[in-house]
């Protein structure tokens, strides 16, 4: 007991208390002010180190020593002055009220003012961010994003809020300090986070919601109820979210808050582990998204948000994996039927619609009505812009389009889909190159395995002004470990194999496209790409006789196909026979027309047939005429490959074709556009293999890709990808 007196005795129990108070009033000041004053996030971890190693050493000072009105005195040698020693006490007293009555004042102030003006003027913006699983049921483990993404899709039907989209928000988790870091990602205000546990049939969820401005946890809030009332967990945080961030509701906005996804939890379930997986897109993971929400729709047939998706995944499907046109054409026509009989102004219905109107049903006004409606009543749903911006893209509506693209990605920074196409619109439609690779930079550095965006990287390395052909086929082949070659990837690894002379490894990937896909239209374009780099000729026909057969092509695409092929064999008379069957006047209005006359609205490349058939019969009387009237008139035609081919070639101009080829490939080094080697395989140039100075240059394109193949060659030597029969196949040896 004498030691607690002595410790009163000394001031020691003030001493610590004063010493407390204005540590956290300290702590108080740095957490509201050195957000606005752009101090570091660390500098509150750091003085709250500072100050709890300070508390012991206050302590013992206060034993060891007193204020006194002549300065800091040794207690034994000044305590028995007692009223003095009461005085200091006093003081000390004084100084603890003072504090308190600070640390009041600014509690005040920052909650009635500086925290509501904090508030108004942040805009409100949100990412929720998947929750941190805590349950050992792995097969629930889907359940940590799924939740998230359907709170994330509640908030954005509120019009005042602007909710990042659920495949940006998935990229994130809130580790030590990353707050700041995250708020520059993905330029929000708010954070929601949280810890979500399963077990048996409760759902135990502890959400938080964070202003990333200064770090604070502004709302939060645990539950703790069965599976079955999931669906009213959601209502519940959107309407505390929205609360808490002061924005305004409208009446229509209000209903589809309330309005629930579904009716049987089950089939819920089920659609959000299938929309997960589905945005994989690749061929077994869109399978298995299939297979779940159609049990889904067995359970709860008038879930019109899953019949929705079914018309996506199945498109996607066929996109990206092995699914027959026809089944896509009537599988997609079924289940919009049946959404739109459910609910035909849910924003995913309107966008599937439009979805179907412009792929399949080609009418442009129709879709882009559809995506301008569910704009108009869910302004957060970055699928309508994206879907927006394509139609927009198709109408000729360039400018349109570009913004709706921007605002897509303005809304998902970091879906990968979304990446490639804006940075496609930057690179090749508005000349920002800077931007492109700032997004494309972006994105892969988050998501190394983003491959959409990895495939705009390669396509753009291999155009002007890079021409790194080493570098584009490097880029695509390190994204095989995390999607083991998907349709999209094998079908660019064949043509790059063939742009650096790889054709052994350009038919190692044509074997794996047809093995895995042999109903994708993309293995149709590079089976025959590879037979005629090879000078296969006749085997090229023969494939394209059987796919028109089969019904994977049309005749008419067949017949083009054939005529090409003809001409490469310098078998003349069946081309034209074939080309008069498709366009019997054609040639006759070729034949009639003269220098004033309009060229007939056909594809270039048919009357380039023709052309090459007649000048190959010595019939060369109107192709001067015709060529000119064919492209000297459009602007910008020496800036296209084939027209500058085609026009030099059939004039039997090839000073100037080499000339123009010559500087497009080496000066410029625009060798994506100008793929001059594989056409020279492909035999559109043999006319021209007796004249020196096309060879000359031909040989010289040559040297230049095969130094590029070299790298290539030893890069896929250290990855262990190499085959040594590949040595002697390419004369390596």
């Amino acid at each position: 007991m004498k030691f607690f007196e002595e410790l009163k005795k000394r001031n020691v129990y003030k001493a610590g208390a004063a010493y407390l108070i204005t540590s956290w009033l300290l702590l108080q000041i740095v957490d509201v002010i050195g957000p606005n004053l752009g101090w570091p996030d660390t500098l509150g971890t750091l003085l709250t180190k500072i100050l709890i190693v300070g508390l012991p050493i206050t302590l013992v000072l206060a034993w060891l020593y007193e204020l006194t009105p002549k300065g800091f005195k040794r207690t034994g040698t000044y305590q028995e002055e007692a009223a003095d020693n009461k005085k200091a006490g006093r003081r000390l007293n004084y100084f603890i009220i003072g504090v308190l009555s600070i640390a009041v004042c600014f509690l005040l102030v920052d909650k009635l003012f500086l925290s509501e003006k904090s508030n108004q003027n942040q805009e409100a913006s949100i990412a929720v961010l998947p929750f941190n699983f805590l349950s050992t049921v792995d097969s629930l483990s889907f359940m940590s994003e799924a939740l998230s993404g359907a709170i994330s899709d509640k908030l954005s039907k509120v019009s005042g809020l602007v909710v990042i989209g659920k495949t940006s928000s998935s990229q994130f988790r809130i580790q030590g300090d990353l707050v700041k870091e995250i708020r520059q990602k993905l330029n929000v205000n708010y954070l929601m986070e949280g810890d979500l546990l399963l077990e048996s049939n409760r759902i135990r969820l502890s959400t938080r919601l964070i202003n990333t401005l200064n770090g604070r946890v502004q709302w939060q809030k645990k539950y703790d109820q069965d599976f079955e009332t999931v669906m009213d967990l959601e209502d519940d945080i959107a309407d505390n979210v929205v609360r808490e961030l002061r924005v305004d509701v409208f009446p229509d906005e209000f209903l589809r808050l309330r309005k629930k996804v579904a009716k049987n939890t089950e089939a819920y379930k089920l659609y959000l582990k299938g929309e997960q997986l589905g945005q994989k897109r690749d061929q077994e993971s869109l399978r298995q998204a299939i297979t779940l929400i159609e049990e889904a729709i067995i359970l709860e047939p008038d879930f019109a948000k899953a019949h929705a998706e079914l018309v996506i995944l199945y498109q996607l499907l066929h996109n990206y994996g092995e699914l027959n046109r026809d089944i896509m054409v009537e599988k997609m026509q079924d289940h919009l039927h049946k959404a739109q009989s459910i609910d035909a102004e849910l924003p995913e219905v309107l966008t599937a619609s439009a979805r179907v109107e412009g792929v399949i049903n080609r009418d442009t006004s129709k879709a882009l009505a559809y995506v301008r409606k569910a704009i108009q009543i869910n302004d957060n749903y970055a699928p309508a812009y994206y879907a927006l911006g394509n139609q927009l893209e198709r109408m000729g509506m360039q400018s349109g389009a570009i913004q709706a693209l921007k605002k897509a990605y303005q809304l998902d920074p970091y879906n990968d889909t979304y990446v490639y196409r804006l940075a496609g619109v930057y690179y090749y439609n508005e000349d920002e190159p800077e931007k492109a690779w700032e997004l494309i930079n972006r994105m892969l550095e988050e998501d190394p395995s983003a491959w959409l965006t990895a495939g705009r990287k390669a396509s753009i390395l291999w155009r002007e002004p890079y021409g790194d052909l080493a570098g584009s086929f490097i880029t695509i082949h390190k994204t095989r470990e995390d999607n083991q070659y998907e349709a999209f990837q094998l079908a660019l690894m064949v043509d790059r194999c063939l742009s650096l002379d790889l054709a052994p490894i350009a038919e190692r990937f044509v074997n794996l496209l047809q093995g895995r896909y042999p109903s994708n239209r993309l293995i149709l374009g590079r089976q025959s790409k590879l037979y005629l780099f090879n000078k296969d000729f006749r085997d090229n026909i023969d494939l394209i006789k059987a796919w028109a057969a089969n019904g994977k092509i049309s005749e008419d695409e067949a017949t083009i196909s054939l005529v090409k092929q003809y001409i490469s064999l310098h078998q003349y008379a069946k081309a034209e026979e074939l080309l008069k069957s498709l366009y019997p006047e054609l040639s006759k209005t070729l034949d009639s027309i003269d220098s004033d006359g309009k060229l007939p609205n056909y594809e270039y490349r048919i009357i380039i047939f023709f052309l090459e058939i007649r000048k190959a019969k010595g019939e060369d009387d109107k192709i001067d005429m015709i060529l000119k009237q064919l492209y000297e008139n459009e602007k910008g035609w020496h800036e296209n490959f084939y027209a500058l081919k085609n026009y030099y070639y059939l004039k039997g101009e090839v000073d100037s074709l080499v000339y123009h080829l010559d500087k497009a490939w080496f000066e410029k080094k625009d060798r994506g556009r100008y793929p001059i080697l594989e056409n020279y395989r492909m035999g559109d140039f043999q006319d021209l293999e007796k004249e020196p100075l096309f060879m000359d240059f031909i040989n010289k394109v040559l040297d230049e890709t095969h130094r590029q193949r070299a790298e290539v060659i030893e890069y896929l030597k250290e990855q262990g990808d190499w085959d040594p029969a590949w040595d002697k196949e390419l004369l390596l040896e």
